[in-house]
């Protein structure tokens, strides 16, 4: 795709849905045939700037998207080289939602977009069924961020993870993930959100630098954390990452919302993580428990 501004449509659709084998590539100069291109510069812009269907979006299972993967996409798939926002809205939003599908995506600058609750990425059952499957998709080497929020007690976060299929091992290595900003009463914004799980391993979960992001002002009951995980069953090794806590009236750079299995660091390769609380004017952990 050479660089410029699309509109995400699909027959109708204000999304785009990514087809199995099918690959889209950005950063082709316009222009040069398809000759030229500078994927890094991330000059080829997929939006959804004016969204017609998103009545009744809700984050995490049928939000607002720019783009959508569904389950039978696998990775021989690849996103590689755009810039993709997603749309603004009264209703949720996300840039790129996955529902079951395996695509890799890579070297893209990804936001949430402005909306009740935005998301950057959205991961539904997203994951390989071992830390070795050579059939898993992967995010790696992305700017991820969960753009704004815009209602009182309203949620913002780079990425989200939802998942119902049991032991799955997300592949999610060298991104920036930040949480975006919010401005409303008591809301929060995370880099990294595992809501709902079903023993999800984070041993691939790596050498990454996660933030929360920006409430401002930061007012009493706000909340902004790098890593945030309330599912009991989660499970692996966090290894590798810079985890930033963001800026807020109460921040975190992990915050564990239960007791589960998941080992912080790893003993074996002497390996940790570099974790800060955050800027707060309340209070503020390294780590949450």
């Amino acid at each position: 795709v050479e660089d410029g501004t699309y509109e995400a449509e699909d027959f109708g659709q204000n999304f785009i849905t990514l087809s199995v084998g099918v690959s889209l590539y950005g950063g082709y100069t316009a222009g040069s045939s398809f000759a030229t291109r500078n994927a890094s510069a991330r000059l080829t812009l997929i939006q959804n700037s004016a969204p017609t269907v998103c009545g009744a979006s809700a984050i995490p299972l049928t939000p607002c998207k720019t783009i959508l993967v569904p389950g039978t996409v696998t990775n021989n798939t690849f996103i590689d080289g755009f810039r993709i926002t997603g749309a603004s809205t009264s209703s949720d939003s996300t840039a790129i939602s996955i529902v079951g599908g395996k695509p890799i995506i890579s070297n893209n600058t990804i936001s949430g977009g402005s909306s009740n609750n935005a998301a950057g990425i959205i991961i539904n059952n997203f994951g390989g069924s071992s830390a070795g499957d050579a059939s898993q998709g992967a995010i790696v080497n992305n700017t991820i961020s969960g753009g704004s929020c815009t209602v009182a007690n309203c949620i913002t976060a780079g990425l989200v993870s939802y998942s119902t299929t049991a032991g799955l091992f997300p592949y999610v290595q060298i991104n920036t993930i930040t949480g975006g900003s919010c401005a409303t009463a008591t809301c929060k914004t995370y880099g990294f959100y595992l809501g709902t799980g079903n023993s999800v391993d984070l041993n691939n979960f790596r050498y990454n630098t996660i933030s929360g992001g920006t409430v401002s002002p930061a007012s009493t009951g706000t909340e902004s954390t790098g890593i945030y995980i309330n599912d009991g069953s989660t499970t692996g090794k966090l290894y590798g990452n810079t985890i930033n806590g963001g800026t807020a009236a109460n921040t975190s750079g992990i915050y564990l919302g239960v007791s589960m299995p998941l080992v912080i660091g790893d003993s074996a390769t002497k390996t940790g993580n570099a974790i800060f609380g955050g800027t707060s004017n309340s209070t503020s952990y390294g780590v949450r428990l």
